[in-house]
């Protein structure tokens, strides 16, 4: 996402594509918000679709790149993100949407159409992938919750609170570490024993 003008204070008004060799530009597709606020990183799938998630209420899109320029596969205003980018598992789509039905939103990633939303995660709720589950990170209370995707509802596997104040920063996940922080705090926890032991 980028500027049409560099010189404006109202910027991301577009989806741009490069091409990684010799940075000439490919194609863009244009993203206009009345602020701006084009934040969420899109979301690559596979080689020929990215998702893009605005807010304003300008919604999220899936967009094909098969014919070398960006075309709508589904648009929705039901649900889009504020900053956190979206994570996809399989078929579904997780938002931490910003409407006025704002919390954790499970979606058809194929449709575009909403599973479920749950309104106890804000809007700042920031996502990552773990495996084949989701981590939630609550901004507010700082709860971290690993996810079961299904479509029929938001299923919990456990949560805890790392740090215990709002974090809005993503977690960072290895294989065998979690590492989280907020504006006061670091902290790494191990999720493997070490190997030998």
């Amino acid at each position: 996402i980028t500027c049409r003008d560099w010189s404006s204070d109202v910027c991301s008004s577009d989806l741009l594509g490069f091409d990684p060799a010799t940075g000439a530009r490919l194609w863009e597709h244009p993203r206009p918000t009345q602020f701006g606020n084009n934040i969420a990183q899109p979301l690559l799938l596979g080689n020929d679709r990215v998702l893009v998630s605005s807010g304003d209420g300008l919604g999220t899109a899936l967009l094909s790149l098969a014919g070398g320029t960006p075309a709508p596969l589904w648009e929705s205003k039901s649900y889009h993100t504020l900053f956190a980018t979206p994570v996809a598992i399989g078929n579904l789509l997780f938002v931490s949407s910003n409407t006025r039905q704002q919390g954790l939103t499970c979606a058809d990633l194929v449709t575009g159409a909403v599973h479920w939303v749950n309104p106890r995660f804000d809007k700042f709720t920031t996502l990552l992938r773990a495996g084949t589950r989701l981590l939630a990170l609550e901004s507010a209370k700082g709860d971290l919750v690993l996810i079961e995707p299904d479509p029929s509802g938001c299923r919990e596997v456990t949560r805890f609170r790392p740090l215990g104040k709002r974090s809005w920063t993503p977690p960072i996940l290895t294989p065998t570490h979690l590492i989280i922080r907020n504006t006061e705090e670091l902290a790494c926890f191990t999720l493997a024993p070490p190997p030998g032991l």
